[in-house]
């Protein structure tokens, strides 16, 4: 059984948006079935709502994938959110072959993919190569549309694209009205944009 979720709760296999991280880009999870697996989802849970402040434990997944019988909906889930839990560790080798891992079982969740790779990237301050991850999301017409494009104004925001980074947030927040976190985000680029205004009068 495959059901769509929505915080905070679960089923056997679910997308889950995270809609609460501070300092890094929205993140996606899926559950996996077994015991160990459904472990490995909860840790991915938590860092991705940004309630995970210590290191977390990725031997639940691989514990999963290596003794568990899988269906290859959740074991593509569990490559995912072994990925996810690897790069909260600074892992980001580990995280991109888990996810390359994930797209080989499924194919089916690679623009899911794109999107937790396009973290990876940020959070190693490559923004060009996280720009190009959620821009490919988006190209594939990912599911989680909003998460993409709120991720993608973030970068835009990195690279001092102020302009784009308004427009982006604002896009999110037109698909998922509401959010919090994108209209904190918009506020935040908005205000870093009269500031800048007044610094041009001023000259």
């Amino acid at each position: 059984m495959h059901q769509l979720i929505s915080l905070p709760r679960v089923a056997s296999f679910a997308l889950l948006m995270a809609a609460s991280l501070h300092a890094y880009p929205s993140a996606m999870t899926l559950l996996g079935g077994s015991t160990q697996a459904h472990q490995c989802f909860t840790t991915a849970k938590m860092i991705a709502e940004g309630n995970f402040r210590k290191l977390a434990d990725s031997e639940p997944c691989t514990i999963a994938l290596k003794e568990e019988a899988m269906s290859r909906r959740d074991r593509a889930a569990t490559f995912l959110n072994r990925g996810l839990i690897r790069a909260a560790n600074s892992d980001f080798e580990g995280a991109h072959d888990d996810y390359d891992e994930a797209i080989k079982v499924n194919p089916d969740i690679e623009a899911i993919v794109h999107i937790n790779r396009g973290n990876s990237y940020y959070m190693q301050q490559q923004y060009q190569f996280a720009m190009e991850s959620y821009s490919t999301a988006i190209e594939m017409d990912v599911k989680q549309m909003h998460v993409a494009v709120h991720n993608q104004a973030m970068v835009y925001e990195k690279l001092g694209d102020l302009e784009a980074a308004e427009a982006g947030f604002m896009k999110a927040l037109e698909m998922v009205e509401g959010w919090e976190t994108a209209q904190r985000r918009l506020d935040r680029v908005r205000e870093k944009i009269r500031e800048k205004k007044e610094k041009a009068k001023a000259q």
